[in-house]
């Protein structure tokens, strides 16, 4: 195993090992080409990838602002697990952050990450329980979260609030599986979204409402104001991803009721 600097040249191959890992949440703006390639001219040397016979199997990005160090996006891939490469990325990166001169490091873990989670803590980084984590987003951002352990049999749920409304997604998912009419939800395009769907799956499209390829197959499920997708588990993240950027087409970011998070800048 070879352990090196990252380069703006792998953001293919990291990239494609990001989106083949479970419980990771990405976004169009911070995650994209020019993204990464300014978080790396910013952090040259505190950024790595580990190579098996010329194949990236892991990487960790990290930086700093001169007081603390912050780790993003740690992933080795699948097939390379348990052979202690994250952890010889996490040493790596760590000490690197300390010839900077920093003297403490912080992440994010989705709580419901149990694998991360128990990963972290067998690093020794420690839970905080004492604290509340708020950010704000200074531009608009797509959210992407799309994992193995989700993609199985999974469901795609979007809908659309009204301004000022809210009420907790998991009620709102709860109330529309009932059937439910909820009066704080805009009425959407479903004509419009069915057409669209129609022209971008036009090799999978079986009639109005279910579309079946080699590449996995959905239906679809259309209320007054909100869509469902029953995706099959061989369904692959590029056409999951279609599916999501149609949807904010019209506005209608995702909710997965698998993990209970709606991928807006709301709730992230």
């Amino acid at each position: 195993m070879n352990v090196r600097t990252m380069n703006i040249s792998d953001y293919d191959s990291v990239y494609a090992l990001w989106m083949s890992c479970r419980n990771m949440g990405f976004n169009n703006v911070d995650d994209s080409h020019d993204g990464i390639k300014c978080f790396l001219e910013r952090n040259p040397s505190t950024c790595f990838v580990a190579e098996i016979n010329g194949e990236i199997a892991g990487v960790i990005i990290s930086g700093n602002d001169g007081r603390r160090g912050y780790i993003y996006h740690m992933s080795v891939a699948e097939k390379y697990r348990r052979c202690g490469i994250g952890t010889t990325l996490v040493n790596t990166c760590l000490s690197a952050l300390k010839n900077e001169g920093i003297s403490k490091v912080a992440l994010l873990v989705f709580k419901y990450n149990e694998a991360g989670n128990a990963f972290w803590e067998k690093q020794g980084f420690t839970l905080r329980d004492d604290i509340v984590y708020r950010n704000k987003a200074l531009c608009e951002f797509t959210y992407r979260y799309l994992t193995k352990r989700n993609i199985m049999g999974r469901q795609l749920v979007f809908w659309k609030n009204t301004d000022g409304f809210y009420m907790d997604s998991r009620e709102i998912y709860m109330k529309l599986c009932n059937g439910e009419k909820i009066s704080g939800l805009e009425n959407l395009y479903t004509d419009g979204i069915l057409k669209r769907l129609s022209r971008i799956f036009l090799d999978w499209w079986l009639d109005e409402y279910n579309f079946e390829s080699e590449k996995g197959s959905f239906t679809v499920e259309v209320y007054e104001n909100a869509v469902i997708f029953e995706c099959s588990e061989n369904m692959n993240y590029n056409s999951l991803n279609k599916i999501i950027d149609i949807m904010l087409e019209y506005d209608c970011p995702l909710y997965d009721p698998q993990v209970n998070v709606r991928f807006d800048n709301k709730e992230m």
